[in-house]
């Protein structure tokens, strides 16, 4: 295997199935690795 382009690597990384960012669970709310300025309090989405 060769050297691989920087768009390659970003979708192995994220993508793949056996360990790829988001495929590993969900990365966004409280439990996750994102947290929205709504979720953390009503007054932020106002």
């Amino acid at each position: 295997m060769g050297p691989i382009s920087i768009a390659q690597y970003m979708r192995e990384v994220l993508t793949n199935s056996h360990g790829g960012y988001y495929m590993t669970g969900d990365v966004f709310g409280r439990q996750g690795d994102f947290v929205t300025s709504p979720e953390i309090s009503q007054i932020f989405g106002e």
